[in-house]
């Protein structure tokens, strides 16, 4: 609107880099509406993935410091919270496709 008023093109220069900001906040806002919403659909994808990262760190750590039993502990509970992960993407993945059919019929 102000850059295509302007007739200097010096000014529409310096100017066009708003429109360029303006249309990249867009962007992201749609981007970040998107993942919240998925985010609320099945919110056990991430608590399973903050799990696994914790059991790895600190398993990790515990191996660092010489605690290997409680790394074991740690590495065994890293594939169980993998698992809860896995699993709750295939439940989140089935319960969409459940609602696109009953929403085509």
């Amino acid at each position: 609107m102000l850059i295509s008023s302007t007739k200097d093109p010096e000014t529409v220069e310096k100017l066009e880099w708003i429109s360029n900001v303006r249309s990249d906040l867009n962007v992201n806002n749609v981007e970040e509406s998107r993942v919240i919403k998925k985010l609320k659909e099945n919110p056990l994808i991430p608590i399973g993935l903050t799990a696994t990262c914790f059991a790895l760190c600190y398993g990790l750590y515990c191996t660092y410091k010489g605690n290997s039993v409680m790394s074991q502990y740690m590495m065994r509970g890293r594939v169980a919270a993998q698992s809860f992960t896995i699993l709750a993407m295939l439940s989140g993945l089935s319960l969409t496709m459940t609602k696109k059919i009953k929403t085509d019929e």
